[in-house]
């Protein structure tokens, strides 16, 4: 029941933070968006377990207070690129692409211009939805596949 409770705080929150991010200037909104973060850390507890277990995973020599901190610090972040990510749909594309710093397309450009495709591979941490409108700006044709595909084939 807790956990259930908790998702749904957590929920309201992310409803919530959308809908009033889009009316805030930015600076008030990425205040906004760290003690939203701090909050979700707390609230769900499940979430939390997991985190704390995938840092230890991955950072296996920090001890408990520097993986707290870190912990914290990823809450606080993903927090932070949600709220950039709203703006994609606030601000037109001029404006995002300012946003963005594009490095190594040379070597994008030139895979691409071997006329068979690529295949790129990012994590699902920061403001990944970013790279469809830096994509976009290189003009390399460009599909976003951000969940596990139904089709077996391509699994």
């Amino acid at each position: 029941m807790a956990k259930r409770i908790g998702a749904w705080i957590g929920g309201l929150l992310v409803i919530g933070f959308v809908r009033v991010r889009l009316r805030l200037p930015d600076g008030l909104a990425r205040r906004l968006a760290g003690i939203a973060g701090a909050a979700g850390r707390w609230l769900i507890p499940a979430r939390r377990r997991i985190v704390a277990r995938n840092l230890g995973r991955a950072f296996p020599g920090r001890d408990a207070v520097a993986l707290s901190r870190l912990s914290a610090d990823v809450y606080r972040g993903t927090a932070g690129w949600f709220n950039d990510m709203l703006l994609l749909f606030r601000e037109g594309r001029a404006l995002n692409l300012r946003r963005y710093r594009i490095e190594g397309d040379r070597h994008l450009r030139e895979a691409v211009g071997r006329g068979r495709g690529v295949v790129a591979v990012s994590a699902h941490l920061g403001p990944f939805p970013g790279l469809a409108v830096g994509m976009s700006s290189l003009g390399v044709p460009f599909s976003f596949l951000y969940r596990k595909p139904k089709e077996p084939r391509v699994r």
